[in-house]
């Protein structure tokens, strides 16, 4: 990465953090409070699109060295509950990144893809409820396609039109007593999804981790999804609460552990997390698209 890079990725990490501390608190995105479990409560211009298909991928991180791991399809850092704790509840502020489908190789199905997105579960555990921004290249010659989502993995995503790149997007979800609490809110235009799900028929939900992730979804690689160039994106504003009901950040210690992930197709290394600034902010670099 040359001198530029660095100037750019440090500038943008700056203003994405005062960019949050612009903004209300993310607790409060949830606005009058959840609809009743199963439903969806949707306002602005987010409408259901069904014809958007996402569907995320299960990290399987590789131990590389003492806090860090690999993962073919994620990047970006995890906390793990400890020995009887719990994650009951994520938060994160992202911006949509402005995916560059010119200078990204689509993969065998004619896509490269990525999705920017904080949740529950998938690290160590085979559920993930989670919400975000997907962006979907199908070719090279016109701009990408951008969504946002929730998914109680393994059931697929459900998704929607009415986000663009450069929105100011909080994400939070949150274990409730009937379900997961998933929230979406795009600061920049007023579109947002709340709604609660509960654990898919069959799964065991474990709340055993929180993520903040930038993934190549819909099967990565293997499957010939390229990972799209995003170029940059910044998450900040990062708060995981266990489910006893302490906040921390995403590198504290006592009741978690923290993990960096790179993506990295073997050797060869497809996304990179910056250094995560007080436990509450980071930024991560495309390297390449397979």
């Amino acid at each position: 990465m040359n001198k530029i890079r660095i100037s750019v990725i440090i500038a943008a990490s700056v203003l994405a953090a005062a960019m949050a501390a612009a903004l209300p608190a993310a607790t409060a995105a949830s606005g009058s409070g959840p609809p009743p479990a199963g439903t969806v409560r949707l306002a602005g211009p987010m409408r259901a699109d069904p014809a958007i298909h996402y569907r995320t991928q299960l990290a399987g991180p590789r131990q590389v060295s003492a806090g860090t791991v690999t993962s073919l399809v994620w990047a970006g850092y995890a906390v793990t509950a400890d020995a009887g704790q719990t994650i009951g509840r994520i938060q994160d502020l992202l911006t949509i990144p402005d995916v560059n489908c010119a200078q990204s190789t689509l993969g065998s199905s004619g896509h490269a893809v990525a999705s920017v997105w904080a949740g529950l579960d998938g690290f160590t555990s085979n559920t993930v409820e989670q919400a975000g921004i997907g962006a979907d290249c199908s070719t090279t010659t016109n701009p990408a396609t951008y969504f946002a989502f929730y998914e109680m993995y393994p059931l697929p995503a459900v998704t929607f039109t009415g986000v663009s790149p450069g929105d100011a997007i909080v994400v939070i979800v949150h274990r409730v007593s009937t379900g997961w609490n998933l929230v979406l809110q795009d600061r920049t235009n007023g579109a947002s999804i709340t709604t609660v799900q509960p654990c898919p028929s069959g799964s065991n939900c474990k709340d055993a981790n929180g993520e903040a992730i930038t993934e190549d979804y819909n099967g990565s690689v293997p499957a010939g999804y390229n990972l799209a160039d995003f170029g940059l994106d910044n998450q900040t504003d990062l708060l995981a609460t266990s489910g006893s009901g302490r906040n921390g950040s995403l590198g504290s210690g006592g009741l978690w552990t923290s993990s960096t992930i790179d993506m990295a197709n073997g050797a060869h290394r497809m996304a990179t997390p910056g250094p995560l600034y007080g436990g509450e902010a980071f930024y991560l670099g495309w390297n390449a698209s397979s």
